[in-house]
């Protein structure tokens, strides 16, 4: 068993005092928790020797400081459309019915092709010829001799990236190995 220790002394604390508009909006949400709860309540059988959501809504209601009893204003009602809940019939009718269909199992989803999934095939595609060309570019220059400056440019353009890159991993790896060699006291 917990024991718990005896609370604080608390009668030198002032009680904070709420705007009435924070309070009147509680009072609305409360009674609205309720109302839900007894229609929820009444629409599935529920044991009644324990009834739990009365307790948990007056349990709230005192450790909010608001009185259960006092008279609630009229809920305020939405003005406009956007206040209110979105109702799946509303979006089901903005869907074309095709979509609704082929969600649910026939034919392919129009959606499916997305442009991230072109973009990357697109992508993947050039790389590829990049790659096709570097490595049969001399081929390419003996079989079109008119492409082979164009082709020749292009594999030194290739080369020269690689160099770099290589130069700029080689400096990585030493700035690495000095900071790790200065860090462990070497």
């Amino acid at each position: 068993m917990v024991e718990h220790e005896a609370p604080a002394d608390i009668s030198g604390l002032s009680r904070r005092t709420l705007d009435e508009n924070l309070i009147a909006v509680l009072r609305e949400e409360v009674e609205y928790e309720a109302a839900a709860r007894r229609a929820e309540a009444a629409s599935i059988k529920t044991k009644t020797e324990m009834p739990l959501a009365a307790l948990s809504v007056a349990k709230a209601a005192r450790v909010k400081g608001i009185d259960l009893d006092a008279p609630v204003p009229a809920p305020k009602r939405p003005r406009s459309r956007r206040q209110l809940p979105s109702d799946i019939q509303d979006i089901k009718l903005i869907l074309p019915t095709e979509s609704i269909d082929t969600a649910a199992g026939g034919g392919e989803n129009p959606f499916t092709r997305s442009g991230f999934r072109r973009g990357f095939q697109l992508a993947f595609v050039t790389a590829a010829v990049g790659v096709l060309t570097y490595f049969l570019a001399q081929w390419l220059g003996k079989q079109i001799p008119t492409m082979k400056p164009f082709l020749d440019g292009y594999v030194a353009q290739i080369d020269r990236g690689f160099l770099w890159f290589d130069g700029a991993m080689r400096g990585a790896t030493q700035s690495i190995q000095n900071v790790t060699e200065s860090s462990n006291g070497g």
